[in-house]
């Protein structure tokens, strides 16, 4: 079963209701590249220590490489290694911490269920952990509301006569995860993230899940500084492309947080393909601002090649998303959604996840979820493409 989480409380209930019902002779996994403080990072960390506390074994992974510590600087994310490391310390036999040495941006929970395998789940996709607290005014605020865990609501006061809101950030960006029941996913993601293969499907009746990702080979920081490729395996990449190649398709619709100019030539290809190409990006994103107008203004030149097939559009929000769905000749739906962005240094030096999803629910939710972003934003001006040539380039070298 596969089901589209829209937005990081959902996810984050998600996640948490999986961790309270594991029991002893389970596994949980929670791989993140970024884990901010805040409240729901504090639930988390202590729903798993009960996890470990029960007998449950409990895998960390987080990414503490040298390239990962130098981009989340520039982007000014941090992480709550030092707690991480305690959790592990407190409960030796039953909390490990995995990876670290490589840089990985993938984001993944894993529930193995023992004794009843056909109840292991997985949820990945885009979201970060936590946040600092930011201020959310008047309808600027699109943080989702009625949180359904205690652990959640605390935070979410309006300060008097004002519709302002103090939240964790993360809170407010529009985000996406998939969630997938059963030992065979959950199996399958597995051997992915060991580097075992970089592409692996799963059936279910009428719906197939491809599970890809792109490995990280050691850290190399020469090759990093020359921007070349640092993966053992690159199936996130590969997917990616035939995506956006399906001779199958006819049009796409593209969510994503950031691009530079190997995303922006994957999505001229299908243009020049005929297919039609929306791209919804956010308005102000919170880093690489002028590395995204950069990229956008030579795809909107490049596009001139294909009249009328290419539609860009600004949300308000932080838009962080990864996702994107075609749709097809014979009026079916296919998805993929992950931690990806679409920069080079996501497909060519970074650890990531995808899923791409044939049929089911969860591709035609998705497909509703990115119309609403498109109802929600509004067309590029050729003053929103202007970006300042020096700080692109760093930018986009830096990202």
């Amino acid at each position: 079963m596969q089901k589209l989480l829209s937005g990081y409380a959902a996810t984050v209930d998600a996640l948490l209701q999986a961790v309270d019902s594991s029991v002893a002779g389970d596994t949980l996994l929670l791989r993140s590249y970024v884990i901010e403080r805040g409240e729901s990072t504090e639930a988390v960390l202590h729903s798993l220590s009960r996890a470990a506390q029960r007998g449950v074994r409990v895998r960390l992974g987080m990414d503490r490489s040298p390239l990962s510590a130098f981009t989340r600087s520039c982007e000014r994310s941090t992480t709550m290694e030092a707690e991480v490391m305690s959790l592990s310390r407190r409960f030796p036999e039953h909390v490990e911490l995995e990876g670290g040495e490589r840089p990985d941006h993938s984001k993944l929970f894993l529930l193995h269920k023992g004794g009843e395998p056909s109840d292991s789940q997985l949820i990945l996709g885009s979201l970060n952990l936590g946040g600092a607290l930011c201020a959310c005014v008047g309808e600027g605020y699109t943080a989702d509301k009625g949180f359904s865990n205690q652990h959640l609501t605390r935070g979410l006061t309006p300060t008097p006569h004002t519709r302002s809101f103090r939240v964790e950030r993360f809170k407010t960006w529009r985000d996406f995860s998939l969630l997938v029941r059963g030992c065979n996913a959950v199996a399958t993601v597995e051997e992915l993230m060991q580097g075992r293969c970089s592409l692996a499907s799963v059936h279910d009746v009428d719906q197939r899940v491809t599970f890809a990702s792109n490995t990280p080979a050691e850290f190399c920081p020469l090759r990093f500084a020359a921007k070349l490729p640092l993966l053992r395996h690159n199936g996130v990449t590969q997917a990616l492309e035939a995506f956006f190649s399906s001779p199958s398709a006819r049009a796409f619709s593209v969510a994503t947080a950031y691009i530079d100019k190997m995303g922006a030539q994957m999505l001229l290809r299908a243009l020049q393909t005929g297919k039609d190409v929306t791209l919804t990006v956010p308005r102000t994103p919170n880093v690489y601002a002028h590395a995204n107008r950069a990229a956008l203004a030579w795809l909107v030149k490049s596009a001139k090649s294909a009249p009328g097939r290419l539609r860009l559009l600004l949300h308000p929000a932080m838009l962080h998303a990864k996702a994107a769905v075609a749709l097809m000749d014979d009026s079916g739906v296919e998805a993929i959604l992950g931690s990806a962005n679409l920069k080079a240094r996501s497909l060519t030096q970074f650890g990531e996840l995808t899923a791409q999803v044939s049929g089911g629910q969860a591709a035609l939710q998705l497909r509703d979820a990115l119309d609403a972003l498109v109802d929600e934003s509004r067309e590029v001006t050729n003053r929103e493409l202007l970006y300042d040539p020096m700080l692109s380039a760093v930018e986009t070298y830096l990202g």
